[in-house]
């Protein structure tokens, strides 16, 4: 009964979120962005970071690395793992909504992509993974992996700085990388879909 009224719960915050206003989803250029701290909360990573080497293996099992699976389009990166029953349903329904719009704005794969990235290495198969995905919806826009070290969920963590004392120790913030695998911009805390989906057309705009 819990589980239910924390899914329920979390679809309304996720509607609620989706309806935000559109003008909150701009990445603020390069200017402005040379005003905010580089270890703020949230908003532009200055200057940006490339992502760390972190072997992965993805919801159809196959092995790669965390660069590899970033380079190449604007992508969407948001922390999770499937035993998680209080912030991870909602940033599934978030990220569903996301390549819904995403996929009716006419954007394709080969420039866009949502990787919901486990930190639970040790609980988390691709399987599992492959199961969250059907859950929520899934889209050819979206993919997940799991780190294939132990430590990988921590690395991660404390690379996007995302880290929170608690038996769910991650945030709901969306991090945005660029073409060429670097972290650009961090939001908020379980940012809308039309706000991921504004940052993603920035970016992927960009050369």
């Amino acid at each position: 009964m819990m589980n239910r009224r924390r899914w329920v719960a979390g679809a309304a915050l996720a509607a609620a979120a989706a309806a935000r206003s559109p003008a909150q989803a701009r990445i603020p250029s390069a200017e402005s962005a040379q005003l905010a701290p580089p270890h703020a909360d949230f908003g532009p990573v200055v200057p940006p970071r490339p992502a760390p080497a972190l072997p992965v293996r993805t919801s159809t099992s196959q092995d790669t690395d965390l660069p590899r699976l970033l380079e190449g389009r604007a992508c969407a990166v948001q922390l999770m793992f499937t035993g998680c029953s209080a912030t991870c349903p909602i940033q599934g329904a978030v990220f569903a909504d996301t390549a819904r719009r995403l996929s009716a704005a006419g954007l394709e794969e080969r420039s866009v992509r949502l990787l919901s990235l486990s930190i639970d290495p040790l609980g988390d198969s691709p399987a599992a993974l492959h199961a969250w995905l059907r859950q929520h919806g899934g889209s050819p826009l979206w993919m997940a992996a799991v780190p294939r070290r132990a430590d990988g969920g921590r690395r991660m963590l404390d690379f996007l700085r995302a880290g929170r004392p608690g038996p769910d120790p991650h945030t709901g913030q969306v991090h945005v990388f660029d073409r060429q695998g670097r972290w650009v911009f961090k939001s908020a805390d379980l940012p809308s879909s039309r706000e991921i989906v504004g940052w993603l057309e920035r970016v992927a705009s960009q050369r």
